[in-house]
This record gives C-alpha cells, sequence and structure tokens, in this order.
C-alpha cells in the first residue's frame, strides 16, 4: 500500500469519513468486518462489538490490548489485497519477503522499487480475492 494519511486511533473513529468502516455485526460479511473498532471514552479504549471481540460483544483484552499498542490507522486508497488469491513473489524479491505478519524495515531500495513497478505492471490495484479466514463463511467471492 501507498499511505496517503495517517491518522490518530481515536481520530479514525471520530472521523465522518471512516464511520463505514465500523463493523455491523447484523450486516453482510463485508460490514461485520469493519476495522474502525476502537475508540477512547473517559475509562480508556472501548472495543466495538466486531470480529475481535468475544462471543456476543464482549470485551477481548488481548486483542484490545495488541491493537491498541500502536497510536495510528495509515489510510491509502492505492494498495493492492490479495487475499485467497495468493501471488508467487518473484525468486529476485525474496529478501523483500517478509516473514512476520506485521513489517518489516525494507533497506534495499533499488529492489524495492523494483517490486512495486513488478506489482503495478502486473496485478490491479484494490481487493484481488477475499480474505483467506473468510472461507469457512462463503465459497463465492464476496467483491467480485
Amino acid at each position: 500500500m501507498e499511505v496517503s494519511e495517517v491518522v490518530g486511533l481515536d481520530a479514525y473513529w471520530n472521523d465522518v469519513r471512516f464511520t463505514r468502516k465500523r463493523p455491523q455485526m447484523n450486516g453482510s460479511i463485508v460490514q461485520a468486518h469493519g476495522d474502525n473498532i476502537y475508540h477512547l471514552n473517559g475509562e480508556g479504549w472501548v472495543q466495538a462489538d466486531s470480529h475481535h471481540s468475544l462471543e456476543g460483544g464482549g470485551q477481548n483484552t488481548a486483542n484490545l490490548k495488541t491493537d491498541t499498542s500502536g497510536t495510528n490507522v495509515l489510510i491509502s486508497g492505492n494498495y493492492y489485497y490479495f487475499g485467497r488469491r495468493s501471488i508467487s513473489v518473484p525468486q529476485e524479491f525474496s529478501k523483500l519477503v517478509c516473514e512476520a505478519r506485521d513489517y518489516c524495515k525494507v533497506k534495499d531500495h533499488e529492489c524495492a522499487s523494483a517490486f512495486v513497478s513488478w506489482v503495478r505492471e502486473n496485478f490491479s490495484v484494490g481487493i484481488s480475492g477475499d480474505p483467506i479466514s473468510w472461507s469457512a463463511y462463503s465459497q463465492r467471492s464476496l467483491f467480485q
């Protein structure tokens, strides 16, 4: 993804541009998996009923602690998401592949630039496949 804006976690919740990203547990699977989950009240962080909370909407303190350990949300309109349609990355870019879920720091800027060019030339911006974890919900694509 190309970051276009950095927004504080609580500001993300309060920004009207992102209210559609709040989970709607009685909506479609896409609506139920909204990522605008956390906001502050006078006592601390509140976790909205979501796929991160406990069954029935109870607060999942482990997820809350992990998810609110950062301070910002990265906003992008220029991203590539593959999900179930994951891609094979050519060997020439293997040093850019992160083993962890979060992030890794890339020091080879020339290789990174070549990788970005390769992605742009071979794939469409946006969502190409549903999240892998949604396989249990439906066998048909939710975005196509």
